[in-house]
Protein backbone atom coordinates (compact mmCIF):
# COMPACT_ATOMS: atom_id res chain seq x y z
CA UNK A 1 0.00 0.00 0.00
CA UNK A 2 1.15 3.50 -1.14
CA UNK A 3 1.81 6.04 1.98
CA UNK A 4 -0.77 8.29 -0.27
CA UNK A 5 -3.37 5.28 0.13
CA UNK A 6 -2.72 5.39 3.82
CA UNK A 7 -3.19 8.68 4.74
CA UNK A 8 -6.28 9.27 2.98
CA UNK A 9 -7.42 5.67 5.03
CA UNK A 10 -6.39 7.69 8.24
CA UNK A 11 -8.25 10.82 6.98
CA UNK A 12 -11.76 8.87 6.39
CA UNK A 13 -11.60 7.30 9.40
CA UNK A 14 -10.93 10.58 11.77
CA UNK A 15 -13.76 12.31 9.14
CA UNK A 16 -16.29 9.25 10.01
CA UNK A 17 -15.27 9.22 13.83
CA UNK A 18 -15.83 12.86 13.97
CA UNK A 19 -19.34 12.60 12.47
CA UNK A 20 -20.34 9.86 14.80
CA UNK A 21 -19.15 12.10 17.78
CA UNK A 22 -21.51 14.96 16.44
CA UNK A 23 -24.15 12.10 16.47
CA UNK A 24 -22.86 11.55 20.51
CA UNK A 25 -23.18 15.64 21.28
CA UNK A 26 -27.04 15.26 19.83
CA UNK A 27 -27.93 12.81 21.82
CA UNK A 28 -26.51 12.39 24.52
CA UNK A 29 -26.52 16.53 25.32
CA UNK A 30 -28.93 18.34 23.06
CA UNK A 31 -31.66 16.16 23.42
CA UNK A 32 -31.99 15.97 26.87
CA UNK A 33 -31.32 19.29 27.69
CA UNK A 34 -34.05 20.93 24.35
CA UNK A 35 -36.57 18.09 26.17
CA UNK A 36 -36.27 19.21 29.67
CA UNK A 37 -36.22 22.98 28.32
CA UNK A 38 -39.66 22.52 27.27
CA UNK A 39 -40.93 21.76 30.31
CA UNK A 40 -41.91 24.65 32.32
CA UNK A 41 -43.63 25.08 35.82
CA UNK A 42 -47.37 26.34 35.89
CA UNK A 43 -47.44 29.79 37.95
CA UNK A 44 -49.94 29.19 40.45
CA UNK A 45 -48.37 31.98 42.11
CA UNK A 46 -45.23 33.50 40.70
CA UNK A 47 -44.02 35.72 43.59
CA UNK A 48 -44.77 32.99 46.25
CA UNK A 49 -44.92 29.21 44.91
CA UNK A 50 -42.74 26.13 45.54
CA UNK A 51 -41.93 24.25 43.01
CA UNK A 52 -41.04 20.49 43.42
CA UNK A 53 -39.70 17.61 41.36
CA UNK A 54 -40.92 14.18 41.73
CA UNK A 55 -38.82 11.37 40.77
CA UNK A 56 -40.35 7.45 41.18
CA UNK A 57 -39.08 3.84 40.52
CA UNK A 58 -35.35 4.61 39.06
CA UNK A 59 -34.62 0.84 39.88
CA UNK A 60 -31.17 1.07 39.22
CA UNK A 61 -30.42 -2.51 37.15
CA UNK A 62 -28.22 -4.71 38.88
CA UNK A 63 -26.73 -8.54 39.17
CA UNK A 64 -30.28 -9.71 39.78
CA UNK A 65 -32.32 -7.79 36.86
CA UNK A 66 -31.48 -10.03 34.04
CA UNK A 67 -30.79 -13.35 34.59
CA UNK A 68 -29.23 -15.49 32.77
CA UNK A 69 -27.68 -12.33 30.95
CA UNK A 70 -24.19 -12.57 30.26
CA UNK A 71 -21.43 -10.23 32.41
CA UNK A 72 -20.80 -7.70 29.69
CA UNK A 73 -23.91 -7.39 27.95
CA UNK A 74 -24.96 -6.94 31.44
CA UNK A 75 -23.01 -4.13 31.68
CA UNK A 76 -24.14 -2.52 28.72
CA UNK A 77 -27.29 -2.51 29.55
CA UNK A 78 -26.28 -0.92 33.14
CA UNK A 79 -24.50 1.48 31.09
CA UNK A 80 -26.78 2.46 28.65
CA UNK A 81 -29.72 2.80 31.32
CA UNK A 82 -27.42 4.84 33.77
CA UNK A 83 -26.36 7.29 31.36
CA UNK A 84 -29.92 7.70 29.99
CA UNK A 85 -31.44 8.85 33.69
CA UNK A 86 -28.25 10.40 34.86
CA UNK A 87 -27.71 12.80 31.62
CA UNK A 88 -31.80 13.60 31.62
CA UNK A 89 -32.38 14.00 35.08
CA UNK A 90 -29.18 16.42 34.95
CA UNK A 91 -31.00 18.32 32.75
CA UNK A 92 -34.08 18.26 34.64
CA UNK A 93 -32.89 19.65 37.57
CA UNK A 94 -30.74 22.16 35.40
CA UNK A 95 -33.64 23.47 33.70
CA UNK A 96 -36.29 23.57 35.88
CA UNK A 97 -34.37 24.57 39.38
CA UNK A 98 -36.82 22.90 41.51
CA UNK A 99 -37.04 24.24 44.98
CA UNK A 100 -37.16 20.75 46.17
CA UNK A 101 -36.63 17.11 44.64
CA UNK A 102 -38.51 14.30 45.97
CA UNK A 103 -37.72 10.39 45.15
CA UNK A 104 -40.67 7.67 45.55
CA UNK A 105 -39.14 4.51 45.99
CA UNK A 106 -37.74 1.68 44.40
CA UNK A 107 -33.91 3.10 44.21
CA UNK A 108 -31.94 -0.09 43.80
CA UNK A 109 -33.63 -3.42 41.72
CA UNK A 110 -32.57 -5.34 44.86
CA UNK A 111 -31.41 -3.97 47.59
CA UNK A 112 -33.94 -5.99 49.83
CA UNK A 113 -31.75 -8.69 49.15
CA UNK A 114 -28.25 -7.63 48.34
CA UNK A 115 -25.51 -7.97 50.77
CA UNK A 116 -23.78 -5.13 52.93
CA UNK A 117 -20.98 -5.03 50.78
CA UNK A 118 -22.95 -5.26 47.22
CA UNK A 119 -25.66 -2.73 48.51
CA UNK A 120 -23.04 -0.22 49.20
CA UNK A 121 -21.37 -0.12 45.83
CA UNK A 122 -25.21 0.05 44.21
CA UNK A 123 -25.98 3.18 46.75
CA UNK A 124 -22.02 4.55 45.67
CA UNK A 125 -23.60 4.29 42.16
CA UNK A 126 -26.95 6.00 43.25
CA UNK A 127 -24.96 8.53 44.40
CA UNK A 128 -23.44 8.96 41.29
CA UNK A 129 -26.10 9.47 39.13
CA UNK A 130 -28.62 11.68 41.40
CA UNK A 131 -26.43 13.33 43.93
CA UNK A 132 -24.27 15.61 41.72
CA UNK A 133 -25.22 19.05 43.16
CA UNK A 134 -23.75 19.26 46.94
CA UNK A 135 -23.59 22.81 47.06
CA UNK A 136 -27.51 23.51 46.18
CA UNK A 137 -29.26 19.90 47.19
CA UNK A 138 -28.50 18.86 50.28
CA UNK A 139 -29.60 15.68 51.11
CA UNK A 140 -32.81 15.76 54.01
CA UNK A 141 -33.24 19.60 53.61
CA UNK A 142 -34.20 19.89 49.83
CA UNK A 143 -33.36 16.75 48.47
CA UNK A 144 -35.21 13.69 50.11
CA UNK A 145 -35.26 10.12 49.13
CA UNK A 146 -37.07 8.36 52.55
CA UNK A 147 -40.07 6.79 50.83
CA UNK A 148 -38.80 3.06 50.72
CA UNK A 149 -40.28 0.95 48.04
CA UNK A 150 -40.66 -2.86 48.09
CA UNK A 151 -37.86 -3.77 46.40
CA UNK A 152 -35.94 -1.74 48.82
CA UNK A 153 -36.98 -3.56 51.83
CA UNK A 154 -39.80 -5.65 50.72
CA UNK A 155 -43.08 -5.87 50.78
CA UNK A 156 -45.82 -7.00 53.81
CA UNK A 157 -44.70 -9.60 55.68
CA UNK A 158 -41.86 -10.39 53.63
CA UNK A 159 -40.17 -6.70 54.21
CA UNK A 160 -36.46 -7.78 55.84
CA UNK A 161 -35.87 -5.68 59.04
CA UNK A 162 -32.63 -5.74 58.29
CA UNK A 163 -33.15 -3.88 55.07
CA UNK A 164 -35.35 -1.95 56.90
CA UNK A 165 -32.96 -0.75 58.70
CA UNK A 166 -30.05 -0.30 56.09
CA UNK A 167 -32.15 1.49 54.07
CA UNK A 168 -32.79 4.68 56.30
CA UNK A 169 -29.36 4.64 57.79
CA UNK A 170 -28.50 4.98 54.13
CA UNK A 171 -31.65 7.05 52.60
CA UNK A 172 -33.74 8.57 55.45
CA UNK A 173 -36.24 7.89 58.19
CA UNK A 174 -39.22 5.91 56.61
CA UNK A 175 -42.28 7.83 58.42
CA UNK A 176 -41.77 10.92 59.03
CA UNK A 177 -43.13 14.48 58.22
CA UNK A 178 -40.86 17.35 55.98
CA UNK A 179 -42.26 20.89 55.49
CA UNK A 180 -41.68 22.22 52.46
CA UNK A 181 -42.80 25.85 51.60
CA UNK A 182 -45.74 25.80 53.95
CA UNK A 183 -47.08 21.95 53.52
CA UNK A 184 -46.40 18.76 55.28
CA UNK A 185 -45.63 16.19 52.69
CA UNK A 186 -46.32 12.95 54.98
CA UNK A 187 -43.67 10.00 53.99
CA UNK A 188 -45.38 6.75 54.71
CA UNK A 189 -43.82 3.74 54.58
CA UNK A 190 -46.85 1.70 52.97
CA UNK A 191 -44.64 -1.56 52.31
CA UNK A 192 -44.41 -1.98 55.84
CA UNK A 193 -47.92 -0.50 56.97
CA UNK A 194 -49.21 -3.85 55.07
CA UNK A 195 -47.08 -6.34 57.17
CA UNK A 196 -49.36 -8.11 59.34
CA UNK A 197 -45.84 -9.68 61.71
CA UNK A 198 -45.30 -6.53 63.94
CA UNK A 199 -43.12 -5.29 61.21
CA UNK A 200 -45.82 -2.58 60.57
CA UNK A 201 -45.74 -0.84 64.09
CA UNK A 202 -43.72 2.00 63.15
CA UNK A 203 -45.80 2.79 60.70
CA UNK A 204 -49.03 2.34 62.04
CA UNK A 205 -48.38 4.10 64.91
CA UNK A 206 -47.18 7.01 63.26
CA UNK A 207 -50.20 7.58 61.51
CA UNK A 208 -52.23 7.26 64.53
CA UNK A 209 -49.79 9.89 65.53
CA UNK A 210 -51.02 12.41 62.18
CA UNK A 211 -54.82 11.04 62.83
CA UNK A 212 -54.43 12.36 66.77
CA UNK A 213 -53.31 15.79 65.44
CA UNK A 214 -56.58 16.31 63.90
CA UNK A 215 -59.28 18.91 65.14
CA UNK A 216 -61.97 16.79 66.13
CA UNK A 217 -59.81 14.25 68.09
CA UNK A 218 -58.44 17.32 69.79
CA UNK A 219 -61.74 18.04 70.86
CA UNK A 220 -62.42 14.43 72.12
CA UNK A 221 -58.95 14.83 74.13
CA UNK A 222 -60.17 17.42 75.89
CA UNK A 223 -63.66 16.28 76.85
CA UNK A 224 -61.50 13.70 78.35
CA UNK A 225 -59.49 16.02 80.22
CA UNK A 226 -62.50 17.77 81.01
CA UNK A 227 -63.84 14.33 82.88
CA UNK A 228 -61.18 13.71 84.56
CA UNK A 229 -60.47 16.81 86.17
CA UNK A 230 -64.26 16.81 87.75
CA UNK A 231 -63.57 13.65 89.47
CA UNK A 232 -60.78 15.15 91.21
CA UNK A 233 -61.35 15.82 94.97
CA UNK A 234 -59.75 18.59 97.07
CA UNK A 235 -57.98 16.31 99.57
CA UNK A 236 -53.69 17.12 100.23
CA UNK A 237 -52.11 19.85 98.34
CA UNK A 238 -50.89 17.40 95.83
CA UNK A 239 -53.83 16.78 94.45
CA UNK A 240 -54.76 20.28 94.86
CA UNK A 241 -51.68 21.29 92.48
CA UNK A 242 -52.28 18.50 90.08
CA UNK A 243 -56.09 19.95 89.65
CA UNK A 244 -55.36 23.50 89.44
CA UNK A 245 -53.01 22.49 86.57
CA UNK A 246 -55.82 20.53 85.19
CA UNK A 247 -58.27 23.44 85.38
CA UNK A 248 -55.69 25.73 83.91
CA UNK A 249 -54.46 23.63 80.90
CA UNK A 250 -58.19 22.80 80.40
CA UNK A 251 -59.20 26.34 80.50
CA UNK A 252 -55.84 27.60 77.95
CA UNK A 253 -56.76 24.93 75.20
CA UNK A 254 -60.34 25.66 75.40
CA UNK A 255 -59.88 29.42 74.68
CA UNK A 256 -56.91 28.35 72.23
CA UNK A 257 -57.43 29.68 68.29
CA UNK A 258 -57.01 26.28 67.63
CA UNK A 259 -59.82 24.83 69.26
CA UNK A 260 -62.65 27.29 68.15
CA UNK A 261 -61.51 26.46 64.70
CA UNK A 262 -61.27 22.57 65.06
CA UNK A 263 -57.09 22.64 64.57
CA UNK A 264 -54.83 21.59 66.64
CA UNK A 265 -50.95 23.40 67.26
CA UNK A 266 -49.39 20.10 65.64
CA UNK A 267 -51.54 20.42 62.08
CA UNK A 268 -52.03 23.76 60.89
CA UNK A 269 -50.20 22.97 57.37
CA UNK A 270 -51.88 21.18 54.29
CA UNK A 271 -50.93 17.68 53.79
CA UNK A 272 -49.35 16.06 50.79
CA UNK A 273 -48.84 12.37 50.99
CA UNK A 274 -45.63 10.52 49.35
CA UNK A 275 -46.22 6.28 49.22
CA UNK A 276 -44.42 3.86 46.93
CA UNK A 277 -47.52 1.73 46.63
CA UNK A 278 -50.61 3.24 44.96
CA UNK A 279 -53.95 3.24 47.39
CA UNK A 280 -56.63 0.59 46.35
CA UNK A 281 -59.27 2.10 43.82
CA UNK A 282 -62.48 0.56 42.57
CA UNK A 283 -60.85 0.57 38.87
CA UNK A 284 -64.26 -0.16 36.94
CA UNK A 285 -65.23 3.53 38.21
CA UNK A 286 -62.16 5.46 38.78
CA UNK A 287 -60.06 5.09 35.29
CA UNK A 288 -56.31 6.76 35.34
CA UNK A 289 -56.68 9.14 32.52
CA UNK A 290 -55.90 9.61 29.08
CA UNK A 291 -51.83 9.87 29.84
CA UNK A 292 -51.86 6.26 31.18
CA UNK A 293 -50.00 3.95 28.53
CA UNK A 294 -51.70 1.25 29.44
CA UNK A 295 -55.47 0.58 28.88
CA UNK A 296 -55.86 -0.97 32.50
CA UNK A 297 -54.12 -0.59 36.38
CA UNK A 298 -53.89 -4.37 37.10
CA UNK A 299 -54.26 -4.51 40.98
CA UNK A 300 -52.39 -8.21 41.36
CA UNK A 301 -49.91 -9.46 43.61
CA UNK A 302 -47.02 -11.93 43.93
CA UNK A 303 -43.49 -12.22 46.10
CA UNK A 304 -42.19 -9.24 47.38
CA UNK A 305 -45.27 -7.15 45.53
CA UNK A 306 -48.66 -5.71 45.69
CA UNK A 307 -50.01 -3.74 42.79
CA UNK A 308 -52.01 -1.66 45.45
CA UNK A 309 -52.61 -1.21 48.95
CA UNK A 310 -55.82 -2.86 50.59
CA UNK A 311 -58.85 -1.47 50.92
CA UNK A 312 -59.09 -1.29 54.92
CA UNK A 313 -55.93 0.06 54.71
CA UNK A 314 -56.07 2.50 52.03
CA UNK A 315 -59.41 3.79 53.81
CA UNK A 316 -57.42 4.05 57.08
CA UNK A 317 -54.75 5.69 55.42
CA UNK A 318 -56.86 8.29 53.67
CA UNK A 319 -58.95 8.83 56.99
CA UNK A 320 -55.87 9.76 59.28
CA UNK A 321 -53.66 11.70 57.15
CA UNK A 322 -56.54 13.34 55.05
CA UNK A 323 -54.19 14.85 52.51
CA UNK A 324 -54.78 17.23 49.85
CA UNK A 325 -52.97 15.27 47.16
CA UNK A 326 -50.84 12.27 47.33
CA UNK A 327 -48.19 10.87 44.91
CA UNK A 328 -46.82 7.28 44.28
CA UNK A 329 -45.05 5.08 42.10
CA UNK A 330 -44.10 1.42 41.94
CA UNK A 331 -46.79 0.98 38.87
CA UNK A 332 -44.25 2.80 36.36
CA UNK A 333 -47.27 4.33 34.42
CA UNK A 334 -49.05 7.43 34.64
CA UNK A 335 -52.58 7.26 36.65
CA UNK A 336 -54.66 10.17 37.87
CA UNK A 337 -57.50 9.13 39.97
CA UNK A 338 -60.04 10.96 42.82
CA UNK A 339 -60.69 8.67 45.93
CA UNK A 340 -64.22 9.51 46.51
CA UNK A 341 -63.72 8.97 51.01
CA UNK A 342 -62.04 11.94 51.62
CA UNK A 343 -62.20 13.61 47.64
CA UNK A 344 -58.08 13.08 47.52
CA UNK A 345 -56.77 13.15 44.56
CA UNK A 346 -53.89 10.50 43.89
CA UNK A 347 -51.51 10.61 40.91
CA UNK A 348 -49.31 7.73 40.19
CA UNK A 349 -45.96 8.82 39.02
CA UNK A 350 -44.23 7.81 35.70
CA UNK A 351 -40.57 5.81 35.89
CA UNK A 352 -37.57 7.88 35.34
CA UNK A 353 -35.92 4.69 33.61
CA UNK A 354 -35.66 3.51 30.29
CA UNK A 355 -35.63 0.28 31.37
CA UNK A 356 -39.08 -0.25 33.48
CA UNK A 357 -41.53 -1.30 30.56
CA UNK A 358 -43.05 1.75 29.30
CA UNK A 359 -42.61 3.50 25.60
CA UNK A 360 -42.06 7.47 27.47
CA UNK A 361 -40.30 7.45 30.74
CA UNK A 362 -41.02 10.90 32.78
CA UNK A 363 -40.98 12.83 36.46
CA UNK A 364 -43.71 14.81 37.70
CA UNK A 365 -44.24 18.33 38.64
CA UNK A 366 -45.99 19.88 41.36
CA UNK A 367 -46.42 23.50 42.25
CA UNK A 368 -48.19 25.02 45.57
CA UNK A 369 -48.81 28.33 47.27
CA UNK A 370 -50.09 28.31 50.65
CA UNK A 371 -50.62 32.30 50.88
CA UNK A 372 -54.07 31.78 49.17
CA UNK A 373 -55.27 28.36 51.66
CA UNK A 374 -58.06 29.41 54.26
CA UNK A 375 -57.76 25.62 55.62
CA UNK A 376 -55.50 22.51 55.99
CA UNK A 377 -57.94 20.82 52.97
CA UNK A 378 -57.32 23.79 50.53
CA UNK A 379 -54.58 23.86 48.97
CA UNK A 380 -53.58 26.06 45.29
CA UNK A 381 -51.40 23.99 43.58
CA UNK A 382 -51.01 22.17 39.87
CA UNK A 383 -49.06 19.27 38.83
CA UNK A 384 -48.39 17.99 35.63
CA UNK A 385 -46.01 15.24 33.89
CA UNK A 386 -42.26 16.04 32.23
CA UNK A 387 -41.49 13.61 29.57
CA UNK A 388 -38.12 12.37 29.12
CA UNK A 389 -36.83 12.17 25.52
CA UNK A 390 -37.91 8.51 23.91
CA UNK A 391 -35.72 6.08 24.79
CA UNK A 392 -34.01 3.37 22.28
CA UNK A 393 -33.87 6.01 19.29
CA UNK A 394 -29.90 7.14 20.08
CA UNK A 395 -29.05 3.68 20.02
CA UNK A 396 -31.45 2.39 16.93
CA UNK A 397 -29.52 5.86 14.66
CA UNK A 398 -26.29 4.39 16.18
CA UNK A 399 -26.39 0.99 14.91
CA UNK A 400 -27.79 2.61 11.52
CA UNK A 401 -24.50 4.59 11.58
CA UNK A 402 -21.84 2.02 12.71
CA UNK A 403 -23.52 -0.37 9.74
CA UNK A 404 -22.58 2.66 7.13
CA UNK A 405 -19.67 3.15 8.21
CA UNK A 406 -18.31 -0.41 7.94
CA UNK A 407 -20.25 -0.70 4.46
CA UNK A 408 -17.72 2.65 3.46
CA UNK A 409 -14.68 1.16 5.10
CA UNK A 410 -15.25 -2.22 3.40
CA UNK A 411 -15.91 -0.01 0.15
CA UNK A 412 -12.91 1.92 0.92
CA UNK A 413 -10.70 -1.03 1.14
CA UNK A 414 -12.14 -2.45 -2.04
CA UNK A 415 -10.62 0.30 -3.67
CA UNK A 416 -7.49 -0.32 -1.92
CA UNK A 417 -6.74 -3.89 -3.05
CA UNK A 418 -3.87 -5.22 -5.26
CA UNK A 419 -4.71 -4.22 -9.00
CA UNK A 420 -3.87 -7.88 -9.99
CA UNK A 421 -7.88 -8.33 -8.27
CA UNK A 422 -9.32 -5.65 -9.84
CA UNK A 423 -11.05 -7.22 -12.60
CA UNK A 424 -14.40 -8.64 -14.10
CA UNK A 425 -15.17 -12.42 -14.62
CA UNK A 426 -16.68 -12.09 -17.49
CA UNK A 427 -15.05 -9.74 -20.57
CA UNK A 428 -16.55 -6.01 -20.98
CA UNK A 429 -16.13 -3.53 -23.25
CA UNK A 430 -12.25 -2.49 -23.96
CA UNK A 431 -11.05 -5.47 -22.01
CA UNK A 432 -8.63 -7.81 -24.24
CA UNK A 433 -9.37 -11.67 -23.97
CA UNK A 434 -5.47 -11.70 -22.99
CA UNK A 435 -6.06 -9.71 -19.93
CA UNK A 436 -9.05 -11.94 -18.51
CA UNK A 437 -6.60 -15.07 -19.39
CA UNK A 438 -3.69 -13.54 -18.00
CA UNK A 439 -6.08 -13.26 -14.54
CA UNK A 440 -7.64 -17.07 -15.03
CA UNK A 441 -3.78 -18.41 -15.24
CA UNK A 442 -2.82 -17.09 -12.13
CA UNK A 443 -3.60 -19.88 -10.40
CA UNK A 444 -0.67 -22.74 -10.28
CA UNK A 445 -2.79 -25.87 -10.99
CA UNK A 446 -4.17 -24.12 -14.15
CA UNK A 447 -0.92 -23.58 -15.03
CA UNK A 448 0.28 -26.61 -14.95
CA UNK A 449 -2.02 -28.04 -16.80
CA UNK A 450 -2.19 -25.63 -19.47
CA UNK A 451 1.85 -26.32 -20.07
CA UNK A 452 1.02 -30.24 -20.23
CA UNK A 453 -1.42 -29.98 -22.80
CA UNK A 454 0.14 -26.92 -24.68
CA UNK A 455 2.93 -29.47 -24.79
CA UNK A 456 1.15 -32.50 -26.13
CA UNK A 457 0.01 -30.61 -28.83
CA UNK A 458 3.34 -29.69 -30.04
CA UNK A 459 5.06 -33.09 -29.22
CA UNK A 460 7.36 -31.63 -27.48
CA UNK A 461 6.96 -33.46 -24.19
CA UNK A 462 9.09 -36.36 -24.03
CA UNK A 463 7.74 -39.87 -22.15
CA UNK A 464 10.37 -40.11 -19.41
CA UNK A 465 8.54 -36.73 -18.27
CA UNK A 466 6.50 -38.09 -15.41
CA UNK A 467 2.53 -37.41 -15.61
CA UNK A 468 0.92 -34.48 -13.18
CA UNK A 469 -0.30 -35.67 -10.16
CA UNK A 470 -3.86 -34.97 -10.89
CA UNK A 471 -3.93 -37.98 -13.35
CA UNK A 472 -2.66 -39.92 -10.30
CA UNK A 473 -5.60 -43.03 -9.26
CA UNK A 474 -3.85 -43.68 -5.86
CA UNK A 475 -6.02 -44.38 -2.94
CA UNK A 476 -4.61 -41.81 0.34
CA UNK A 477 -4.69 -42.48 3.81
CA UNK A 478 -7.65 -40.41 5.96
CA UNK A 479 -4.92 -38.34 7.89
CA UNK A 480 -3.40 -36.83 4.00
CA UNK A 481 -6.95 -36.34 2.64
CA UNK A 482 -7.74 -34.11 6.21
CA UNK A 483 -4.07 -32.31 5.79
CA UNK A 484 -4.99 -31.76 2.31
CA UNK A 485 -8.73 -30.42 3.36
CA UNK A 486 -6.60 -28.09 5.97
CA UNK A 487 -4.25 -26.96 3.23
CA UNK A 488 -7.01 -26.09 0.61
CA UNK A 489 -9.27 -24.16 2.89
CA UNK A 490 -6.55 -22.46 4.30
CA UNK A 491 -5.31 -20.97 0.95
CA UNK A 492 -8.82 -20.19 -0.02
CA UNK A 493 -9.60 -18.22 3.19
CA UNK A 494 -6.29 -16.39 2.48
CA UNK A 495 -7.23 -16.10 -1.30
CA UNK A 496 -10.51 -14.48 -0.01
CA UNK A 497 -8.88 -12.05 2.28
CA UNK A 498 -6.43 -11.04 0.09
CA UNK A 499 -9.07 -10.47 -2.63
CA UNK A 500 -11.53 -8.65 -0.76
CA UNK A 501 -8.80 -6.73 1.03
CA UNK A 502 -10.06 -7.66 4.78
CA UNK A 503 -6.87 -7.05 6.26
CA UNK A 504 -7.22 -3.64 5.82
CA UNK A 505 -10.53 -3.46 6.53
CA UNK A 506 -10.05 -5.38 9.87
CA UNK A 507 -7.61 -2.37 10.94
CA UNK A 508 -9.32 0.57 9.93
CA UNK A 509 -12.54 -0.86 11.54
CA UNK A 510 -10.75 -1.55 15.05
CA UNK A 511 -9.44 1.91 14.32
CA UNK A 512 -12.64 3.67 13.17
CA UNK A 513 -13.73 1.85 16.81
CA UNK A 514 -11.07 3.51 18.74
CA UNK A 515 -11.62 6.87 18.21
CA UNK A 516 -15.50 6.30 18.24
CA UNK A 517 -15.25 5.12 22.04
CA UNK A 518 -12.95 8.14 22.52
CA UNK A 519 -14.66 10.59 21.38
CA UNK A 520 -18.05 8.62 23.20
CA UNK A 521 -16.45 8.90 26.42
CA UNK A 522 -15.41 12.64 25.83
CA UNK A 523 -18.69 14.05 25.54
CA UNK A 524 -19.87 11.86 28.47
CA UNK A 525 -17.27 12.94 30.81
CA UNK A 526 -18.13 16.48 29.43
CA UNK A 527 -21.69 16.60 30.09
Amino acid sequence: MSLPKLRNSYALVLALAAAFSLQFVWFEWMVPSRTANACEWTNVNSTSQTNVLLVADPQLIDNHTYPGRSAPLLKLSQHTVDKYVAQNYKAMVESLQPDYIFFLGDYLDNGRSASDAYFDHEVRRFWRIFNRWPAKYEHTKNWFTNVPGNHDIGFGNGVKEHSRQRFEAVFGESNVVVEAGGVDFVILDTPSYSAENGLNEPSRKFVAGLKDANGEVVARDLEALADSTSVQSSGDSATSQTTESADSSLAAALMSPDYQTGESTSHRRPRILLSHVPLYRDTSKLKCGPLRESSVFLQNKGYQYQSSLLPQISQEILESVRPVVAFSGDDHDYCDVTHPLTNTREITVKSISMAMGIWRPAVQLLSFDTSQSSSPDQLAYDTHVCYLPRPYHNIVVYAITATAIASLLLFHSLRLRPSRYNYSILPTYGQEYSESSAVLMENPMSRKVSNFLKEQDEGTSSSSIPLPAYTSTATRSTSEKVVAKYKYVKLAVRRFIRKWNLTLFLRLCILEFSFVMLGYFVVVTAI
